[in-house]
């Protein structure tokens, strides 16, 4: 009995070791996951793990955040882009309002000079056609002057000589503003036509805040290059150079309004050279600018009117690119005319968007779409595919189908030029029909 009690205690004290040892087992985090291995290698592994192995601790111990989440991305501020600064060169400055517009596909260079000492700053209205884009360049030709660019449309200037504005539908890039050298240049893409005032002068005007005057022998070519995708066109009607003005027009009645007009692409075309004669022998297309054109017959003779006053009733009143006639349409028909033609958009909108082209901004732009009556009628008008359309009908009827006598002849330019007998004006209608066909998308 004594030998089988020791033999128990043996047992059970064994049982009891084991039960330790295996408890500790658990407990170690210097046993392996079988509880079987000490860890306490030379080499600090468990004798199977690959020592080059990467420690599971280090994607905290190097993250240079002491153990803290990093913030995520959205919370990281973004930075905005610089914007121009909104510079007013014609109304600081002595700004000549150049005839001269550049905005024709292809190149035009225009050759000037500041040698009256009356103007610090020269501006020149175009057109940046949507498409491929336009590069303008302003080269020094004489004086010692560095050359600066500023381009606005209406008040909101897009350019400042070194900074672009960013906005959907607008790159500004290949920028060299000038400071040193003797050449100024700046690259638009736009996805649809702007009208622009280029603004040409010299930094040493631009950082007096337009007080200060080039030197008086200073020259200058400035450059316009519109990458149309189509092959440069000679704009020679009646044997006569338009001009680049005129050309420009042409090119602007091509690109622009065209594509908008009803029919087929013949009588579209067809439609927009009745039109663009008109405008031609009517000299609209040599006005400053045709999209805001408002001229009134008055009893003491004709005179420009501005953008917000209306012509008398009873006189005659041409207004927009197509020079249509104010009285002859109603309210209702043209309204009707706008909304067939630009789906999509309200009255309201039209005249918006008229306003805007014509180069109207803020209060004149709210006054033109809350108008009411003939003021209204005509800035429908003034939206060059609605005007266009009603003034072809017109043209048609009293100049091709008829002889009317305010046709022809006359002794004033350009009627002399362009339509100085029926026969004439009906080759002029041919050969502008030939210039929209060859730009015409």
């Amino acid at each position: 009995m004594q030998e089988a009690g020791r033999t128990a205690i043996i047992l059970l004290t064994a049982l009891v070791i084991m039960i330790a040892a295996a408890s500790c087992g658990e407990e170690n985090p210097g046993l392996d996951g079988a509880g079987d291995t000490p860890a306490d290698q030379p080499d600090g592994t468990d004798g199977r793990q690959d020592p080059d192995a990467a420690d599971p601790g280090a994607d905290l111990a190097d993250d240079g955040m002491d153990g803290e989440d990093p913030l995520p991305d959205a919370d990281l501020p973004e930075e905005a882009p610089p914007e121009p600064e909104q510079l007013r060169p014609c109304l600081n400055g002595s700004c000549w309002p150049t005839s001269a517009i550049p905005s024709r596909c292809g190149e035009t260079a225009i050759d000037e000079n500041f040698h009256t000492g009356s103007y610090n700053v020269h501006a020149y209205a175009s057109t940046l056609f949507g498409g491929p884009g336009t590069l303008v360049t302003l080269s020094r030709t004489a004086g010692a002057w560095q050359p600066a660019i500023i381009v606005a449309e209406g008040d909101l200037v897009i350019y400042d000589g070194r900074i672009g504005l960013v906005r959907d539908g607008l790159v500004v890039s290949d920028t060299l503003d000038g400071t040193e050298g003797d050449t100024a240049r700046v690259r638009f893409a736009t996805d649809r036509s702007l009208h622009v005032t280029i603004h040409v002068t010299g930094w040493e005007v631009v950082e007096s805040d337009f007080t200060d005057f080039l030197p008086t022998d200073a020259e200058y070519r400035l450059t316009v290059e519109n990458a149309c995708a189509v092959p440069p066109v000679d704009c020679t009607v009646l044997g006569h150079a338009v001009g680049e003005a005129a050309c420009g027009w042409l090119h602007y009645i091509a690109l622009e309004v065209v594509p908008l007009l009803e029919g087929t692409r013949d009588e579209r075309v067809r439609a927009a050279a009745i039109v663009g004669w008109w405008s031609l022998k009517e000299g609209v297309l040599f006005d400053e600018n045709p999209l805001s054109y408002s001229n009134c017959g008055f009893t003491d003779g004709q005179r420009h009117i501005g953008p917000l006053e209306v012509c008398p009733s009873g006189l005659a009143w041409q207004v927009g690119l197509a020079g249509v006639q104010v009285p002859d349409h109603t309210y209702e028909a043209v309204e009707a005319t706008a909304l067939r033609l630009l789906p999509g958009m309200t009255a309201d909108d039209v005249l918006e968007e008229a306003a805007l082209d014509a180069g109207l901004r803020g209060a004149d732009v709210a006054a033109v779409v809350a108008s009411a009556g003939t003021l209204r009628k005509s800035w429908l008008l003034r939206s060059s595919p609605v005007g266009f359309t009603h003034e072809a009908v017109t043209v048609t009827d009293q100049c091709i189908d008829d002889s009317l006598g305010w046709c022809y002849g006359g002794t004033w330019y350009p009627s002399n030029i362009f339509a100085p007998d029926r026969d004439s004006a009906m080759t002029a209608i041919e050969e502008v029909r030939a210039i929209l066909d060859a730009l015409a998308p």
